[in-house]
């Protein structure tokens, strides 16, 4: 008897050994407490956000660096990084389980799936407001980081297009358009409904969608327009 409970204890030790190692590993982060320690103290439009779920990173344009997500909410997001240049490495990386954390200046994507983690931010940008653990995987810098929500995002044969987006050259067709200018440019072909010279920051909404742009303060201002 004494025999065969051993046994018995032994198999259950050797499956729950099994099933653990079996057990993809999970490098979450604690993002929904991180986002409201980051809040804390800020007006709305300062306040950062989170989202999960499955992000694509590619390069939209000659200068921008896009972001896509659709988020466990259901509810589409994308942010474009523009850049003085595009990394020379072919970007074309999808994450099927992503943390977002948005903090303005910076962008933070998590693959809760492995130990690789990207942050897209402007060139001003100071440190990321919390501890990370692990290395960061690769860091991509620019002179402008926008949002864009309520668009229509699909998939097509596992590809991520939105509305045509990521076709190299393409920009982004958003109906409503946030994004940095060079202070250089000549101010009398520039239309800003919202930000224009002087302002490092603004934000627009129209029918159902919206972005806000934040801007790198050296030589860049923020514009944002409605362009339906």
């Amino acid at each position: 008897m004494i025999r065969q409970l051993l046994i018995l204890c032994i198999l259950i030790a050797c499956i729950n050994s099994c099933t653990q190692k079996q057990s993809p590993l999970d490098y979450s982060l604690p993002a929904q407490q991180i986002i409201e320690d980051f809040n804390v103290g800020k007006l709305a439009h300062e306040q950062g956000i989170y989202f999960e779920g499955e992000v694509y990173l590619r390069a939209a344009s000659g200068d921008q660096l896009l972001v896509m997500s659709n988020s466990i909410t259901d509810h589409p997001i994308a942010f474009l990084l523009q850049m003085e240049q595009l990394p020379e490495t072919d970007l074309n990386l999808s994450i099927t389980k992503a943390q977002l954390l948005f903090f303005h200046q910076q962008l933070l994507i998590n693959d809760t799936q492995s130990e690789s983690c990207y942050l897209l931010q402007l060139d001003d940008a100071t440190t990321l407001p919390f501890t990370l653990d692990f290395p960061i995987s690769d860091t991509f810098r620019g002179f402008g980081l926008s949002q864009h929500q309520g668009f229509t995002m699909t998939n097509d044969d596992g590809a991520a297009n939105l509305r045509g987006i990521g076709d190299p050259g393409s920009p982004p067709p958003f109906e409503v358009s946030c994004k940095c200018i060079s202070i250089y440019t000549d101010n009398s072909d520039v239309d800003c409904e919202s930000g224009d010279s002087g302002s490092t920051s603004c934000s627009t909404s129209s029918g159902g969608e919206s972005c806000s742009v934040d801007c790198n303060g050296a030589h860049y201002f923020s514009c944002c327009n409605n362009e339906s």
